[in-house]
């Protein structure tokens, strides 16, 4: 509808007086002003929200990429050096390196089906190093989980690295809040 009356509004008016349009204008503004700052409002109200629970699921994701990580690689190296040590011997089940790997994930899940075993000493030495490397993992992935269980059922439990990434963003938000060139507030 007004844009209709603004399309009507040149026949009724002479040409060279359009200042009503004007007046149209600075209130079209002052509308798009006032959504800009109620838009501005609900981004700020947003992003407190999003810097209160994204630290804690920052930490969390973060815990799990390194446990992950560190899974992965440890499988690797320990597949790749049971190989290149397994393969020299004739009687090896180690044919492959993802032989190797079906090997070290057994070895490192501690289910040990012993269907596949090193003969060389030096295999028996890298068994040994994977064995204790999996106590390493084990370990980890207890820390991992316990932390998330922790604040999970203790919410209000941070730790000192939750303490400070926390005094950040508050620093973070008292800086953005108290710029001096502020257009909407």
């Amino acid at each position: 509808m007004p844009s209709l009356i603004l399309a009507l509004i040149p026949i009724f008016t002479p040409l060279h007086t359009l200042r009503v349009l004007r007046v149209v204008r600075i209130l079209r503004l002052l509308r798009i002003l006032r959504i800009l700052k109620f838009v501005s409002i609900l981004c700020s109200k947003y992003y407190e929200y999003y810097l209160r629970f994204s630290t804690i699921k920052k930490i969390k994701i973060l815990d799990i990429q390194i446990y992950i990580f560190n899974f992965f690689s440890f499988l690797l190296v320990s597949s790749t050096l049971m190989y290149i040590a397994e393969s020299r011997s004739a009687d090896t089940p180690f044919s492959s390196i993802p032989q190797a790997m079906w090997w070290a994930i057994v070895t490192i899940t501690t289910v040990g089906y012993g269907d596949v075993i090193p003969v060389t000493t030096l295999g028996k030495i890298i068994a040994g190093f994977t064995m204790i490397g999996d106590l390493v993992l084990v370990a980890l992935l207890i820390a991992v989980v316990g932390r998330i269980v922790e604040h999970t059922i203790f919410g209000s439990l941070l730790s000192e690295e939750e303490k400070i990434l926390q005094k950040k963003d508050a620093k973070r938000r008292q800086f953005y809040n108290n710029r001096p060139n502020k257009r909407f507030k």
